[in-house]
């Protein structure tokens, strides 16, 4: 029985090729009719306020480098405790990428709670924490 319910579809494995084969359709004139009066309306009825600011979970409280040093860890070390690679999260720090709504949510209470986020992350707390 639970084989039938969890059971996921399988994947289509497309070549590059066979995509471009089959461009997505778009209506580039409807594209082109949309106004910015339009675009706002869209974003109010998706529940954003058009007028506001970035949501406050885009900010970093303080650069990973700073949370990272204040922990007293190596970019492998810290990397390891929250179960990524280490060169995602060297593009993290570096800029080149940007951490995703969890692993920013996870830097803030690092950053603010480091005694505590470690404890719960079953990791030893370093000294200088």
């Amino acid at each position: 029985m639970w084989n039938d319910i969890c059971r996921l579809p399988q994947m289509a494995r497309v070549s590059l090729a066979d995509l471009m084969k089959h461009p997505p359709a778009v209506d580039a004139a409807k594209l082109d009719a949309l106004t910015e009066a339009d675009l706002r309306a869209q974003r109010i009825a998706d529940g954003y306020d058009p007028e506001a600011g970035p949501p406050d979970d885009t900010e970093i409280v303080l650069p990973l480098r700073q949370v990272r040093s204040g922990l007293g860890m190596t970019q492998a070390q810290l990397a390891a405790v929250i179960g990524i690679p280490v060169a995602l999260y060297c593009d993290w720090e570096t800029g080149r990428a940007m951490p995703d709504p969890v692993a920013r949510t996870l830097f803030k209470v690092l950053a603010r709670e480091p005694v505590a986020a470690l404890r719960a992350l079953g990791h030893p707390v370093p000294d200088a924490a």
